[in-house]
C-alpha cells in the first residue's frame, strides 16, 4: 500500500483524501499547507503537519491538491527548487 502526502489542506484535499480512503489502495499519511492556522488540525480526519516545504524531508508519494492552476504550478516549482521531483 502506497503512502501519500497531500499538499494543501483545502476543499480539493478533502475530496482527494475521501476518495483515496474509500479505495483502500493507498494510505493518506498527512497533509501539508502553508497556512499556519491549519497546522496541528485535522482535515477529513487527516493531520496537517506544517508547511509545504516539509515535503522535501518526506518519503511519501506527493499529491498537490491546490485548486487553481497557478497555485499548483507554484507549489511544483517550489518543490523543484528544493530538489523534490
Amino acid at each position: 500500500m502506497a503512502r501519500v502526502l497531500l499538499l494543501a489542506a483545502g476543499g480539493l484535499a478533502r475530496e482527494a483524501a475521501s476518495s483515496i480512503l474509500a479505495t483502500g489502495d493507498h494510505e493518506v499519511v498527512a497533509m501539508l499547507d502553508d497556512s499556519a492556522d491549519t497546522w496541528g488540525s485535522k482535515v477529513a480526519g487527516v493531520a496537517v503537519l506544517g508547511g509545504i516545504d516539509l515535503a522535501a524531508e518526506r518519503n511519501e508519494l506527493l499529491l498537490v491538491c491546490a485548486g487553481p492552476g497557478k497555485a499548483r504550478q507554484g507549489i511544483v516549482r517550489r518543490l523543484a527548487a528544493l530538489g523534490v521531483g
